[in-house]
Order: C-alpha cells, then structure tokens, then sequence
C-alpha cells in the first residue's frame, strides 16, 4: 500500500463493490469478544454520542435516485 512493488492493478469486465469497514470490536461466532486499539480516534465520538442517552441522534440518510434496489454506490 505504501509503494511497496508487490501492488497491482486489475481491471476487472465487471465492476466489484468494496466495503471497508473499520471496527474497535468483533465478537466471535462463539460469543467472546475482542477489543482493538482506536487508533483513529473515532471511539471518543461515539462515547459522546451515547452519553447524550436516548433517543439517540440519526444520521441523515442520503438516498440517490439514479440506483435501483440492490445496487450501491
């Protein structure tokens, strides 16, 4: 990722949706759970969020019009 010569570039016929997720936390399918260190930070938000109680504020939701159901930007 940081200019290392093993990347590479393919295009592919069909385009393929990517999700990259950024998690703090991950329960395994047996019920333990693992906490990572928040190296961005964005925990601090998210305690603020809750502390406020409920009901708890929504993110606007951004709908476009152009997609049909299923399909993501």
């Amino acid at each position: 990722m940081n200019g290392s010569n093993d990347n590479r570039t393919y295009n592919l016929k069909t385009p393929l949706p990517v999700v990259i997720t950024y998690m703090t936390a991950n329960a395994d399918e047996d019920g333990s759970v693992h906490f990572f260190d928040d190296i961005y930070g964005y925990d601090k938000e998210l305690d603020a969020a809750l502390a406020k109680g409920m009901p708890y504020e929504q993110a606007p939701v951004k709908i476009n019009p152009k997609l049909t159901p299923g399909e993501t930007e």
